[in-house]
């Protein structure tokens, strides 16, 4: 029997078109959370809490966490950054999509820095959720700092230092103060001394503590028990010589490979470095002074993951000085993500959108 080819492709073309009339094709139902939403269902210790339980989580059950990709234009005044990691535990996907143009305020009057996170269910591929990424940045950074000091830090410290008072640094001092309500003291220092003037006026309705503004940044370096670094500042913004013993410093700020907020006196005054990712390794904060001999590898102990579970060793006494330096991680932007989105559906909040 001779079929035409025409005959055996208008039959070919008649099945493709049955298959697909038989596919039962889903409209996506995507969870929208906006940044007033995340400010009503989480609180501060909700995302210390988070941050711990995920980095337990990384440790535990391991996670995917492919390197972030980066594009820097006229740098490193506009950079947009992508990060994605797969959370065992969990069992969902988180991709977080940013862009950081230093001159955007001064320029055009609106933010420097934009962000989302879309969160997927890890066993079936579906689209869950798009949560406004600024928040959930500022959150699982806070969070980080803090949970650093908790692990890193003096059990009972009294004074705690703030390099930086913009909107990290306020975020900073938020989660440590939920962790540690009973300071006595917070010294605060900003390049512009009315940032620092603001944020005490702030905090001083918000807290029972004594808040200071110092115009020594070297004052606030040789007092503080826990000192916090966030700045845009390419170059080190204090000198570790003045470092108080057993100070755990926090350092959160613009990083580049580069750029530094720590010193080499602060480097080598450290008894352990700490980081939250192996991608910190080529920060200018650890990279230089690694390369220029300051400081050993065998310094930098580990991740903080591995010391929330004991699987290396934190502080060990009340005499070393301790560093906790972040870049950010993937991992915390989608375990924040996600537990915001779990705590939005749980309460009904946020916009469910068609795709």
């Amino acid at each position: 029997m001779n079929i035409s080819v025409s005959t055996i492709f208008k039959n070919i073309l008649v099945l493709m078109l049955n298959f697909c009339l038989s596919i039962k094709f889903i409209v996506m139902k995507l969870l929208v959370i906006d940044s007033k939403v995340i400010d009503e269902i989480i609180d501060y210790k909700y995302a210390i809490d988070v941050v711990e339980e995920a980095f337990k989580n990384k440790e535990i059950y391991g996670v995917e966490l492919p390197p972030r990709q980066e594009i820097t234009l006229d740098a490193p005044q506009r950079f947009y950054g992508s990060m994605a990691a797969y959370l065992h535990g969990y069992n969902i996907i988180g991709v977080k999509l940013i862009t950081y143009f230093f001159e955007n305020p001064e320029l055009y009057g609106i933010p420097p820095l934009y962000a989302f996170v879309s969160i997927f269910d890890g066993i079936k591929g579906v689209p869950l959720a798009i949560v406004e990424g600024t928040k959930v940045t500022t959150f699982r950074t806070g969070a980080m700092g803090a949970v650093s000091s908790k692990y890193l830090a003096v059990k009972t410290p009294s004074v705690i230092g703030l390099i930086g008072a913009g909107i990290q640094g306020r975020m900073q001092l938020h989660m440590h103060l939920t962790l540690y309500p009973g300071v006595d003291r917070v010294l605060v220092y900003d390049a512009l001394k009315d940032r620092a003037v603001s944020l005490i006026n702030e905090f001083s309705e918000q807290y029972d503590i004594e808040f200071k503004s110092v115009d020594d940044v070297n004052e606030l370096v040789s007092k503080s028990d826990i000192l916090i670094t966030a700045t845009t500042s390419v170059k080190p913004v204090l000198d570790g010589k003045y470092l108080k013993e057993g100070a755990h410093i926090v350092s959160i700020g613009y990083v580049n490979k580069d750029s530094r907020e720590l010193d080499d006196n602060s480097m080598a005054r450290a008894s352990k470095i700490y980081v939250d990712s192996k991608d910190a390794y080529s920060s200018g904060d650890i990279r230089i002074p690694l390369e220029k001999g300051v400081i050993h590898k065998s310094k930098v102990v580990g991740e903080l993951s591995q010391v929330i579970v004991g699987r290396i060793v934190g502080r060990e006494s009340d005499k070393e000085v301790t560093i906790f330096k972040s870049v950010g991680t993937a991992i915390l932007d989608a375990a924040m993500a996600y537990k915001i989105y779990l705590k939005a559906v749980e309460e009904g909040e946020g916009k469910y959108i068609e795709l």
